[in-house]
């Protein structure tokens, strides 16, 4: 099964700015179908999305049951 899997350049159908820059795509996984893109933005972009995110974000709790005993986590 992995044998199939391969790592392929991916532009979207012909996308314009997809064949000057074509994504790199890495198959993980035929059945569900699941990729990885790698490289879509640069490490600038991705600062400048948390840096616009930040102060928008608040704060999140996050539970689970077991045995229907609510559990909090600590920080």
């Amino acid at each position: 099964m992995e044998r199939r899997l391969k790592c392929r350049y991916w532009t979207n159908g012909n996308h314009p700015r997809l064949i000057l820059q074509p994504a790199k795509l890495e198959e993980l996984w035929h059945s569900p179908h699941v990729v990885r893109f790698h490289n879509i933005i640069t490490d600038q972009e991705i600062a400048d999305i948390k840096s616009i995110a930040k102060p928008r974000v608040g704060f999140c709790l996050y539970f689970y049951l077991v045995n229907y005993v609510l559990f909090v986590p600590s920080a």
